[in-house]
C-alpha cells in the first residue's frame, strides 16, 4: 500500500510539475516566435499593458498540486519503502532532475505588466510609483552630506566617495514629502 501511494504522489508530481514543465518551453517558444508585426504600445497613453509569456490557469492548479504532492512523495520514496531498493534512487532522480528542468523552464515566464499614471500592476499586485526628488551622498563614519554629482560634473578627487545616499521621496498620490533622516553638516 505505501509503494502504491508512492508511485501515486511521484505521478502526481511528475504530470504536475513535469507537464508544466513542458508546457512553459513551448509557451516560451510561442511567445519567442509571436508575430513582431504588432504596433510597439504607446508609452504615453493613460495605461499601457505589456503582455509576457504566463502559464493558462488550468496549468497553474495542476503546477500546484505537483509541487503538494513533491515533498510526500519525496518522503515516501526515500523513507517509507525499504523492501524496494529501486524506489529510493528512481524517486531522487526524477524529483531532481524535474527540478531542474522546472527552474530553468520557468525563469523565462512573466505575468502581465500594467503601468499607470499612479504606480504599476504586475499579475494582481498593485505598485505605486515614488518619485525621488532630492539626492544627496553621505559618509556615515562623519556625517558629511555633499549634493551628488550631475553627469559630467566635475568632482574634487581627493573627497572620498560617498558611502550612503539619502534621499527624499514624494508618493504619487499623496502629494506629502518624506525624507530620510537629516545628516548634520
Amino acid at each position: 500500500m505505501v509503494l502504491l501511494l508512492t508511485v501515486a504522489l511521484l505521478t502526481v508530481y511528475v504530470i504536475g510539475v513535469g507537464g508544466t514543465t513542458a508546457a512553459a518551453i513551448g509557451v516560451r517558444e510561442g511567445w519567442r516566435r509571436r508575430s513582431k508585426a504588432a504596433p510597439n504600445p504607446d508609452l504615453k497613453a493613460p495605461e499601457v499593458v505589456l503582455n509576457a509569456p504566463t502559464l493558462p490557469r488550468l496549468l497553474r492548479l495542476i503546477r500546484t498540486a505537483g509541487w503538494i504532492a513533491f515533498p510526500f512523495a519525496l518522503g515516501l520514496g526515500v523513507f517509507a519503502n525499504p523492501h524496494y531498493p529501486w524506489v529510493l534512487p528512481v524517486t531522487v532522480i526524477v524529483t531532481v532532475a524535474l527540478n531542474a528542468f522546472y527552474f530553468s523552464a520557468t525563469r523565462a515566464l512573466g505575468e502581465r505588466l500594467t503601468l499607470t499614471a499612479d504606480g504599476f500592476r504586475i499579475g494582481e499586485r498593485t505598485v505605486r510609483w515614488v518619485h525621488v526628488t532630492d539626492l544627496a551622498g553621505g559618509y556615515m563614519n562623519e556625517i558629511r552630506v555633499i549634493p551628488m554629482p550631475d553627469r559630467g560634473d566635475w568632482r574634487d578627487p581627493k573627497a572620498p566617495v560617498p558611502n550612503v545616499v539619502f534621499y527624499r521621496w514624494r508618493c504619487a498620490n499623496a502629494g506629502k514629502e518624506r525624507s530620510t533622516p537629516k545628516a548634520r553638516p
